[in-house]
Parts: C-alpha cells; structure tokens; sequence
C-alpha cells in the first residue's frame, strides 16, 4: 500500500515539473542556478550601532 502511494505522489511530482518547466533537465538546472548563486550580500555595518528608542 505504502509503494503504491509513494509511486502516485513521485508521479503528481514529476507532472508537477514536468508541466511548470518543461523538463527535469530544466527543473535541475533552475535548482542550480538558486543553489549555487549565493543571495545578495548586504554592506558591513560601519558605524555605532543606535536601538531604537
């Protein structure tokens, strides 16, 4: 019971893919690109730092 539920979802997925990007091949390349850039870098703080008051 439990291989035949778990075949249906990796099904549902891969239409899920398969139907927003095209390909796996496209799917695994966008996870790349999201993976491997890391996200903007933010500027170190330079001055005193001042709590709100």
């Amino acid at each position: 019971m439990q291989d035949s539920r778990s075949i249906a979802n990796l099904r549902r997925l891969a239409g899920h893919v398969l139907a927003r990007y095209g390909s796996i091949d496209a799917f695994c390349a966008q996870l790349y690109l999201l993976l491997d850039y890391p996200t903007t870098e933010l500027p170190a703080a330079t001055g005193p730092y001042e709590r709100d008051r």
